[in-house]
């Protein structure tokens, strides 16, 4: 929003400060002068335009950001040749979940995935990792480092595990899955949704474009979906944890 008053402030900005990332935006105004310099104020508006984009591909399930900011991240780190860990999570049997219980019910599990994953950057993380959404039920964690992403990965699957089963109704839970028409019309059975998470690092591969790691981590995803239950893939070593 621009203001133009000669006699007080010239232009008034209604930003977000994402120096956090999606963890805390956090509504600002800022005023600009007649003093201030025409950098100062460029450099301000540039910084605006970002959060607007940055805002705008939040998404409207988990408030995490999409992939617009997710290749910005990445390619970043690419860029600069730091250090990071790229962590895919995925719920399995989330479509046979959904056609049981419906939208709504589905959403709630988005959301619960996505608080779930936040909460444990903030306990356990460093304030550069970073959250995003890449649409559906998956997600991605691009660790700044790494030293702590087994940690993490480890916490997020174990309460996962313990929580799921307050999303099933009672007669559920008793029984131990739900049944579900399968795409040839047959009533199947389905265990409770569980997480296959996956990850890829320039620790032991030197990677020079997104499209190289989306690449590698299609792969290992495709292998991860094969395997019953929980499974989390570390530096794509396909043995397991």
């Amino acid at each position: 929003m621009f203001l133009w008053i000669s006699s007080l402030p010239l232009i008034v900005v209604l930003s977000y400060d994402t120096s956090i990332f999606n963890r805390k935006i956090i509504p600002h105004v800022t005023f600009y002068d007649k003093s201030q310099s025409f950098e100062t104020v460029y450099n301000q508006l540039v910084n605006f335009i970002k959060c607007m984009k940055f805002c705008k591909s939040l998404n409207d399930v988990s408030h995490l950001p999409g992939n617009m900011v997710i290749n910005e991240v990445i390619e970043n780190k690419l860029k600069n040749k730091k250090d990071f860990v790229m962590m895919y999570i995925d719920i399995d049997k989330f479509k046979a979940f959904t056609d049981y219980f419906g939208i709504f019910r589905a959403r709630q599990v988005v959301k619960y995935l996505s608080s779930l994953i936040t909460n444990l950057i903030e306990k356990y993380g460093l304030p550069e990792d970073f959250a995003g959404h890449v649409g559906g039920d998956d997600f991605v964690i691009i660790f700044n480092s790494h030293d702590n992403y087994k940690l993490i990965g480890n916490k997020i699957v174990e309460e996962f595990d313990k929580n799921i089963q307050r999303f099933y109704d009672e007669i559920d839970v008793q029984r131990g899955y739900i049944e579900v028409l399968n795409r040839n019309g047959q009533l199947e059975k389905f265990p409770f949704i569980t997480l296959s998470i996956i990850s890829i690092s320039n620790e032991l591969k030197d990677y020079s474009t997104t499209d190289e790691i989306y690449k590698d981590m299609m792969i290992y995803k495709k292998e991860a979906k094969q395997t019953m239950g929980f499974i989390l893939l570390y530096n794509a070593d396909m043995g397991g944890v």
